[in-house]
């Protein structure tokens, strides 16, 4: 269960969370009129007939984030819920027999991810190839989260694609909402929080505000929109390593181009939101389960024995995560880890990154995921594919995901 889902779903906190007020009065906007929500004003972006409004929405969000990295030359954003999700689909696709059509969405995930990856660097890309590669990563995402397999495969609706170039077009108009003075915090977690709530994960923060972006087709205030945002908001008050301390939460309607926001401060004068918190944080403390219980019993004691316990679990989960980032973005035929650009081997600082850190690095070559050699005088890294079968506890995984 989700955040998302808890507000809607969770008796409990949903009760807690309808004793928020109406925060409208306290909307402020970004846009140079001075009016949260302007009635009515058109969209700048219709929804084009035939497209779905949740696969453009997800899509934009790909997009927004390769558009806010190219535009702030801050390229920072981490593993994308996609690359779990291309992880997830090797199986379910076995699954439903349709594993034929691995090495065809394989190879539309690389090539999605390339054309993303170098836009947001600042790269000259084709403009309709990069939003078909937003719109199947977006396809990927939903996957993620709702675990259905597209049984008509995972072509990319034209429509779809044609939908989020004109919400893209529009957006590019109001560029300064979205140039940062300190920092981007992209897909921001909340750390053991998250885990309370079964997954929290916000679009991104912008200095001090924290952002969800709304694809939707109707400007308006929405209590639901508050909710989500000041639980977010909540969860990063009470996650200790947190880097930025929220001030602001805003929302930006992506087909109206309108940035609504309002302060915590603001807020604080009209509603006691430091003990509605407390009740929230409580709620969830009660209602966890009890896996979640003892992690957070054992990282609030001094039982070094629990602690290593935990840590063996995280540093398996890392390590077997690590060898599918390998296997999707590096390996080849033989299971050399390459540069696909250039098919060159990658460097150990290369692998170092990707899988998170020396930590995991050293690991995976201590358990034999990685085999270190040699190739013309140079050192390189092979994918140990047994291994890796062995922790994903599924021997029919393919030898080969990508060219």
């Amino acid at each position: 269960m989700s955040l998302t889902s808890m507000l809607s779903d969770n008796a409990e906190v949903k009760s807690l969370f309808s004793t928020l007020p109406n925060f409208k009065g306290l909307c402020k906007t970004l846009n140079d009129d001075g009016a949260p929500f302007p009635k009515g004003i058109p969209p700048v972006a219709d929804l084009v007939q035939g497209a779905n409004a949740g696969n453009v929405g997800m899509a934009y969000d790909y997009w927004l984030r390769a558009y806010l990295q190219r535009i702030n030359q801050d390229y920072e954003e981490p593993v994308v819920v996609a690359d779990q999700a291309m992880r997830r689909l090797i199986l379910g696709l076995t699954q439903f027999g349709m594993e034929d059509s691995l090495p065809e969405i394989t190879e539309k995930y690389n090539i999605s991810r390339e054309i993303r990856r170098q836009y947001s660097r600042g790269d000259n890309v084709d403009e309709r190839g990069l939003y078909e590669a937003c719109v199947f990563l977006g396809y990927m995402e939903a996957y993620y989260r709702s675990g259905y397999v597209r049984q008509n495969g995972y072509d990319v609706d034209s429509r779809e694609v044609h939908d989020l170039s004109q919400i893209a077009d529009k957006t590019m108009d109001v560029e300064a909402f979205f140039k940062k003075e300190n920092r981007i915090l992209y897909n921001p977690t909340f750390g053991d929080m998250s885990a309370l709530v079964g997954g929290a994960d916000a679009d991104f923060v912008i200095d001090t505000m924290l952002v969800d972006i709304k694809t939707v087709r109707r400007l308006g205030y929405q209590a639901e929109h508050m909710r989500q945002l000041i639980g977010y908001y909540i969860l990063s008050k009470f996650d200790r390593d947190f880097p930025v301390e929220i001030g602001k939460i805003g929302v930006f309607f992506s087909r109206f181009n309108r940035f609504v926001y309002l302060t915590i401060a603001d807020i604080k004068t009209v509603f006691d939101l430091d003990e509605f918190a407390e009740k929230f944080i409580g709620i969830l403390q009660k209602q966890r389960s009890p896996r979640v219980e003892n992690k957070v019993k054992a990282m609030m004691t001094k039982d070094e024995e629990a602690q290593e316990r935990i840590a063996e679990v995280t540093f398996k989960r890392a390590l077997r995560h690590a060898g599918h980032i390998i296997l999707n973005q590096y390996a080849d035929d033989e299971g050399l880890l390459v540069d696909k650009r250039n098919n060159r081997p990658v460097s150990r600082a290369t692998i170092t990154k990707a899988v998170g850190g020396k930590r995991i690095m050293d690991l995976a070559l201590e358990k034999g995921l990685l085999h270190e050699t040699v190739i013309q005088d140079k050192s390189a890294f092979v994918l140990d594919m047994s291994v890796l079968r062995l922790m994903s506890r599924d021997r029919r995984l393919p030898i080969l995901l990508s060219d």
